[in-house]
């Protein structure tokens, strides 16, 4: 199983750079003299879709990876210093902020690698760190998106055991658990993996023909836990819970008229806590939807091949496809940078906690500088010297 020999995984155009589908198999089957560089055939045959996907990679990707990073940092300040923290789904969402982070670190050292040619993520240590830290992170992002709409789901359709069931203490104990889970699944790859030199360049892949098993059940483990079950997962709360969202404004809505036409409401109103918490569950559907859009089209196409790898092992995607995945894979890399995004988009609460917290860190700044500048001007008795200091404690004499 996983055996195709595709392109799409051999990390020479930074397409998936941490898939092992492939690498394994040209470990195990192929020489360093069998690896025909994929430029060629690609240039030849699509120059204008490849010249496209070359531009996104080489401009839009450090420009995606650097929005990322400052708004998941800036996402995870707010979340946790300001009156957000005291909702439960602020800890998964700063622990969603810092797994993405994790992610995009790990593909801008591939990019710094391949672009400006920085041998770092090639190197004996960095390989199996930065293969680590792709698999856990991309593992802990998938279930912190579910575990935050399964509270939601229990916020929306069991309002009465919320209190109970939705608190900080609870969230920060299943994202340790998530944590622990992912720790384990993948800290094998951390001496499995290693540096292959070829005459086309270098690959991470695992070289030790003894941790095939291994690399197959990590495989196996990706396909199960990162590409089925939180898509199917998400897919099925988000729209159990976006039916719910919109039986509740439409129920407000005929309130409202009744108001106005009738002079009484004859149904029972919804409470504010009610309120509070279908504003804070539909900022959070729009951010699983869209995370959601944006994986699919790559995860469908893993799926495919995946699959059709199943049927037949020698199976090989063609260049299109070849191109068409990298084209999604590039795409699939800002659902780790939009996050912030979104938040300042669709939550009102958001925008007003991240302007509070900028006022607070200016006045922070001003008041540190102002006490610096105090300090450093402030005449002291002690700056006076000592002769000057013992003529001004002399009484003067008495001119009569």
């Amino acid at each position: 199983m996983f055996r195709n020999k595709s392109h799409f995984d051999q990390g020479y155009f930074f397409v998936d750079p941490m898939s092992d589908e492939l690498n394994m198999n040209m470990s195990q089957n192929m020489s360093s003299d069998e690896i025909d560089p994929w430029q060629i055939n690609i240039y030849n045959e699509y120059p204008v879709m490849t010249k496209l996907v070359r531009n996104m990679h080489t401009y839009f990707l450090p420009f995606l990876i650097t929005i990322g990073l400052t708004g998941n940092t800036l996402s995870a300040l707010v979340f946790t210093k300001t009156y957000l923290k005291t909702i439960s789904s602020s800890v998964y969402l700063t622990a969603l902020a810092v797994s993405n982070n994790g992610y995009l670190i790990s593909v801008l050292t591939l990019w710094m690698d391949t672009e400006l040619k920085w041998p770092l993520y090639h190197q004996k240590d960095w390989c199996p760190t930065m293969v680590f830290l792709n698999h856990l992170c991309d593992f802990l992002s998938a279930w912190f998106v579910v575990s935050f709409m399964v509270e939601r789901y229990i916020a929306i359709f069991y309002p009465l055991k919320r209190p109970e069931m939705c608190t900080s203490f609870r969230a920060k104990i299943i994202c340790a658990v998530i944590t622990f889970i992912g720790l384990s699944l993948y800290v094998c790859t951390t001496w499995t993996n290693d540096v292959l030199h070829t005459p086309y360049g270098s690959v991470c892949l695992p070289i030790n023909p003894k941790y095939e098993n291994i690399h197959f059940a990590i495989n196996y483990i990706d396909f199960v836990l990162i590409l089925i079950m939180p898509v199917l997962t998400i897919i099925i709360m988000n729209i159990k819970i976006a039916h719910k969202i919109s039986y509740f404004y439409g129920r407000q809505n005929i309130e409202e008229f009744r108001k106005r036409h009738v002079g009484k409401i004859t149904a029972k109103t919804t409470n504010l806590g009610s309120r509070a918490q279908i504003k804070v569950t539909k900022v959070l559907l729009i951010l699983s939807t869209v995370v959601l859009l944006i994986n699919l089209p790559i995860r469908a196409m893993k799926l495919r091949s995946t699959i059709l790898s199943i049927q037949d092992q020698d199976w090989r995607e063609s260049t299109l496809e070849y191109l068409w995945q990298t084209f999604f894979n590039i795409l699939y890399y800002s659902s780790f940078s939009i996050n912030f995004i979104i938040y300042s988009i669709c939550s009102k609460n958001f925008r007003r906690a991240l302007v509070r917290y900028a006022w607070q860190r200016k006045y922070r700044t001003m008041s540190f500088f102002r006490r610096r500048r105090t300090f450093l001007f402030r005449r002291t008795p002690r700056s006076v010297p000592t002769e000057q200091r013992n003529m001004l404690d002399t009484p003067s004499p008495n001119p009569s």
